[in-house]
C-alpha cells in the first residue's frame, strides 16, 4: 500500500469547514498535515476539527517538505497565483473551481504544474455524483440515440448577505462581488460545475456561444441572471439558464436536473434520475418518463479526493484535470464575451479578456 499524501489545506473558510475537511479526513490515501488560513482562528477551528497543525502564511507552508498537496480553497482570484507557487515549490495541486479568473491564467497554472513535474486537479465533484455517473453509462449505452441537446439549468436563491460571507456568514468578505476577485457571478460560481459535467457526459465540443446576462436583484457587480445558447461542433444545441436570485417553481410541482436530449430519447439528471425513451427498454415502456434507482455512494468529493491520490501514486491522469477546468473556463468565458459584445462568440473565444 502506497503511504497516504500529506495535504495543505489552504483556505478555511466555508466549503473547507463544511464539507471538504471532513472529506479529507474520510478519503483512503491521503492524510491531513496542516490547515492554513491568514485568519488564525479559522485555520485553528479546522485543524481542531481534523488534528492538524496551523499554518498562516502560504509561502511558509510551501517550505514544508512534508507536503506532498496543497488543496486550495481560497477566493478564486488567488488560485492561480497560489497554485502557481504550490508547482513550483514541488507540490502537488488540488484546486476548487474554477481553475482561475481568466483563460491566461489558467494556462499559466497548467503549465507551472507541467514543468514542475507535480500533479493538478480540479475539485469538480459533479462528475462524481452517483447520478452523473449513471448518466454517462446509459449515455454511453445508446439509450439516447445521437446526443442532439443539453440544458443546463442552475437556480440558486442566495440571500443578500451571501455576497459579504457566503452561505454561512464564516468570513466576513466581499471577493464574491466583483468580476475581478471571483471571475463572475452565477457563471462563473455555479454554472462552471454543471459545464464540467455536460463535458464528462456528452464528450462534445461547444464551437459558438451567445449569451445575454445582467444583475437584477443583487447588491453586486457580477451578474445574477443569465441565459445562454450553445452551438456544438456536432450540431447538437445547448442551453443554460441560471441565476442567483430565483427559484426553479415549487418542488413539489418541478423536476430539476440537467438534461441531455437525443433521437433515441432524454435525460434528466437530478435526484432522482429520469429517462425517457422513444422505444420500450429493459428500463421500461417507451413514451414514458421512468424514474430510475441510482445506488448509494460516498460523498462525490470524497471519491474525487481518492481518484486524485491514486493519479499522484501512478502518475496518470488526474479525475479532472487542468486541462478540463480550463475547457470548462472556455465556455463560460465565451459566455461572458458574448454577452459583452452583444455577439455570437466563438469557443475558446479570441479574446480571453
Amino acid at each position: 500500500m502506497s503511504q497516504p499524501l500529506t495535504v495543505a489545506i489552504v483556505g478555511c473558510g466555508e466549503i473547507t469547514a463544511k464539507r471538504r475537511a471532513e472529506q479529507f479526513q474520510r478519503a483512503s490515501g491521503v492524510e491531513i498535515g496542516v490547515a492554513m488560513d491568514v485568519e488564525p482562528s479559522l485555520a485553528t477551528d479546522v485543524a481542531d476539527r481534523v488534528d492538524c497543525s496551523v499554518a498562516t502564511e502560504y509561502d511558509e507552508l510551501l517550505e514544508m517538505e512534508a507536503i506532498d498537496v496543497v488543496y486550495l480553497a481560497t477566493p478564486h482570484h488567488l488560485h492561480a497565483p497560489q497554485a502557481i507557487a504550490g508547482a513550483r515549490a514541488g507540490h502537488h495541486v488540488l484546486v476548487e473551481k474554477p481553475i482561475a479568473v481568466d483563460l491566461d491564467s489558467a494556462t499559466e497554472v497548467i503549465d507551472a504544474c507541467q514543468d514542475a513535474g507535480v500533479t493538478l486537479g480540479v475539485c469538480d465533484t459533479y462528475r462524481f455524483r452517483a447520478t452523473y455517473r449513471r448518466a454517462r453509462e446509459l449515455i454511453e449505452a445508446g439509450y439516447l440515440g445521437e446526443i442532439v441537446g443539453t440544458k443546463l439549468t442552475v437556480w440558486a436563491r442566495k440571500p443578500d448577505a451571501y455576497w459579504d460571507g457566503g452561505y454561512t456568514g464564516r468570513v466576513e468578505t466581499d471577493w464574491r462581488k466583483s468580476m475581478e476577485t471571483s471571475g463572475g457571478g452565477i457563471l462563473s460560481t455555479n454554472v462552471i460545475h454543471n459545464v464540467d459535467a455536460m463535458n464528462y457526459l456528452t464528450d462534445l465540443a461547444p464551437e459558438r456561444v451567445a449569451c445575454e446576462y445582467d444583475t437584477f436583484a443583487s447588491p453586486v457587480a457580477v451578474e445574477d441572471f443569465s441565459v445562454a445558447t450553445i452551438r456544438y461542433e456536432n450540431g447538437a444545441i445547448g442551453i443554460i439558464e441560471a441565476s442567483s436570485f430565483l427559484l426553479d417553481g415549487p418542488p413539489e410541482r418541478t423536476v430539476r436536473g440537467d438534461r441531455v436530449y437525443g433521437t433515441a430519447g432524454e435525460l434528466i439528471i437530478g435526484d432522482p434520475l429520469y429517462i425517457r425513451t422513444n422505444e420500450a427498454t429493459e428500463l421500461g415502456a417507451g413514451e414514458t418518463f421512468h424514474e430510475l434507482s441510482v445506488p448509494a455512494r460516498r460523498p462525490a468529493g470524497e471519491r474525487l479526493i481518492e481518484a486524485f491520490a491514486e493519479s499522484v501514486h501512478n502518475g496518470t491522469e488526474p479525475p479532472v484535470s487542468g486541462h478540463d477546468g480550463r475547457d470548462a473556463l472556455e465556455l463560460v468565458t465565451a459566455a461572458y464575451t458574448a454577452g459583452n459584445t452583444g455577439s455570437t462568440v466563438s469557443v475558446p473565444p479570441s479574446d480571453p479578456t
